[in-house]
């Protein structure tokens, strides 16, 4: 899914609940350009970015691989 809001582009992907672990993996929350990706039982299972289009893809893939979170992680933080 996908919504431009107030001219930041904001793409949610996968399925994440409220008691998974969200981590930042690249960008910062205060610049409004990031993606966060949520993890459950050291899988991603979801993702959130701001302005990130390419890594949402990228971070859309590795959720459909069941990446781990650290193999995630070091592809999306380059």
């Amino acid at each position: 899914m996908w919504s431009d809001q107030y001219n930041v582009k904001v793409h949610v992907v996968g399925r994440f609940r409220g008691d998974d672990t969200m981590q930042l993996v690249y960008g910062s929350f205060a610049d409004r350009t990031f993606v966060a990706l949520y993890e459950r039982a050291g899988r991603v299972v979801g993702a959130l970015g701001f302005n990130q289009p390419r890594r949402i893809v990228r971070a859309q893939m590795l959720i459909a691989d069941r990446a781990s979170i650290d193999d995630a992680r070091s592809v999306l933080a380059g």
